[in-house]
């Protein structure tokens, strides 16, 4: 396998993940999520496939992959010898250009959410004749992900873990259990 298509797998895998878990973090974004992929789901048959349409039709679901995009950023899973250190990561948690930037909230990316405005400092592809060329796909891919995530499975925390609640009290481990059968 070449190191490109090693780098490009290791980096879906970390935003699947990291998606997975900022939205299961959150009740209010997974109910949302789940309403609008079900509605998908209701327009089609059991083994009808989702199309570029649908894709298209996922309004909340691109506020949660930018919002992913944005805490999430990759950049640390990207190996270059630099001559100069810079922090690029935290571009995405500026305060100067989003608010409340180490919060979590899709809400942001909606046209009349009221956020600062982002301008070109948004950029999890890169920009300009270093944009990412598959940029497009990866946005696809988590889109896909989240959707057969919250229509296909139904996820609830594990059992408590006795060693992790004698050292926190009334704390559930991170653990989830996955019973097949949507939600």
């Amino acid at each position: 396998m070449s190191t490109c298509s090693s780098h490009v797998i290791h980096i879906n895998e970390y935003m699947l993940t990291l998606a997975h878990l900022y939205n299961w973090s959150n009740g209010h974004v997974y109910g949302i999520l789940t309403g609008e992929h079900d509605q998908i789901r209701a327009r089609k048959s059991e083994t009808e496939a989702l199309e570029w349409s649908d894709y298209k039709s996922m309004p909340f679901t691109q506020c949660v992959v930018n919002e992913t995009l944005r805490v999430a950023n990759i950049i640390s899973g990207i190996f270059r010898r630099a001559m100069t250190d810079i922090n690029i990561k935290a571009v995405h948690l500026d305060h100067d250009h989003f608010k409340d930037a180490r919060t979590f909230n899709p809400w942001r990316w909606q046209s009349n959410s009221g956020a600062t405005s982002t301008g070109n400092v948004f950029t999890p592809f890169g920009g300009g004749p270093r944009l990412c060329p598959g940029y497009e796909l990866a946005r696809v891919i988590l889109s896909v992900f989240l959707h057969q995530l919250v229509t296909q499975f139904s996820w609830v925390p594990a059992e408590m873990i006795s060693w992790f609640s004698s050292r926190q009290p009334g704390r559930r481990s991170g653990t989830l259990s996955m019973c097949n059968g949507g939600m």
